[in-house]
């Protein structure tokens, strides 16, 4: 199939920050009734992050974020055209994309490979109905590997947005502009500190990690691929942000019905499933209503701020727990859920430690 390249320009002030690049996207989106999916390898789900917002059930069925080679040809990308082109090319953009768009039967499919290695391309491909595929190489300009991912989400954003508007010859590349102070930034500290730990915690007992992401939108991935090294360890993500998703990943549909989607035993079947799909050790999985009800029938019973979270990992009982999290904007709460579950890993992994120093110690005193 032939592509397009797309032509470069300079910047727009439309869409100089994430933040309003999200809201221009969201609104497009909303007002054209288009449905999108997502299949991001480097970005390590900063761009379902970005457009899970309130309301875009209505928008985004599902995604994933396939960091690993691997996981890419698990999903379905064609193994032949990664061995032919490499894992990063326009080519296996081009088959994320057409992949997202089919699986999900969404009008508009997006795929993005690269790497965040200095003087490194990202690759990303656009799909839009029977239209033929648009292609962007990118270069990032960015220092830290947060801020290149911001950068490159705003890139992508803003040029699914001209798109979407009929603007197939004017692409961008529009230079990235730092957000103003973070308003969430003791938080956002506290994540990277976490996520450091938790990626350290995986390649100290060898463990593989992958997650399956509703209420959260890949916040958990977004965090753990901020960290230098996690492709060691992190195999990738899935966004299942309805029950239909989950169910095509392996969630048994009879828990979920009649709003039994928000419980602790789905987020424990979505977390099994996880490990089971990606062949991983340890499994994430999240589920839940974030700041607006759910008005669904059934499921208009569940309160905002009620989560269930889990964590299944190889050799030991899945852990599962529904709580409360004060309702505020969806960017501080999915920060605060994604905290809460690295820490509850942290210790489950302090614990399994102690008790395995203990039993050493008994051993070694019997002799």
């Amino acid at each position: 199939m032939q592509t397009e390249r797309a032509i470069i320009l300079h910047a727009d002030t439309d869409y100089s920050s994430l933040g309003r690049a999200r809201q221009s996207f969201s609104e497009t989106l909303r007002k054209q009734e288009r449905k999108i999916a997502i299949l991001e390898g480097v970005s390590g789900g900063a761009l379902c992050h970005a457009v899970t917002n309130p309301g875009s059930t209505r928008f985004i069925n599902g995604g994933a974020t396939p960091y690993s080679r691997e996981e890419k040809i698990r999903l379905g990308v064609p193994k032949q055209i990664i061995e032919s082109y490499g894992e990063y090319s326009p080519q296996t953009a081009r088959a994320m994309a057409l992949l997202a768009r089919w699986k999900e039967g969404t009008d508009l499919g997006i795929g993005i490979t690269g790497s965040l290695e200095s003087n490194e391309n990202v690759f990303v491909s656009y799909v839009l109905g029977r239209e033929k595929p648009l292609e962007e190489i990118i270069h990032l300009n960015a220092k830290t590997r947060r801020s290149m991912k911001n950068e490159l989400t705003v890139r992508v954003l803003s040029s699914a947005n001209l798109l979407l508007n009929g603007k197939r010859k004017i692409f961008n590349a529009i230079p990235f502009i730092n957000e103003p102070a973070d308003l969430f930034l003791e938080e956002r500290n506290l994540l990277t500190s976490n996520a450091e730990k938790v990626v350290a915690v995986c390649k100290e007992n060898a463990l593989t990690l992958g997650t399956m992401e509703s209420c959260t939108g890949l916040m958990m991935a977004n965090a753990i691929t901020d960290i230098a090294g996690c492709s060691d360890i992190f195999q990738g993500g899935f966004l299942a942000y309805n029950e239909n998703v989950k169910r095509d990943l392996g969630v048994p549909f009879e828990i979920m019905r009649r709003g039994g989607v928000y419980s602790k035993e789905v987020a424990a079947a979505m977390a099994e499933a996880t490990r089971a799909r990606m062949g991983v050790k340890v499994s994430f999985a999240t589920t839940g209503v974030m700041d607006v009800w759910d008005t669904r029938p059934y499921h208009d019973k569940t309160e905002p701020g009620t989560i269930s979270l889990a964590i299944a990992q190889e050799g030991r009982e899945t852990w599962c727990e529904t709580r409360h999290f004060d309702v505020a904007t969806r960017d501080k709460m999915k920060i605060a859920i994604t905290n809460y579950m690295f820490e509850q890993f942290l210790l489950l992994s302090a614990t399994e430690r102690r008790e395995l120093s203990k039993r050493q110690t008994l051993y070694v005193s019997r002799f």
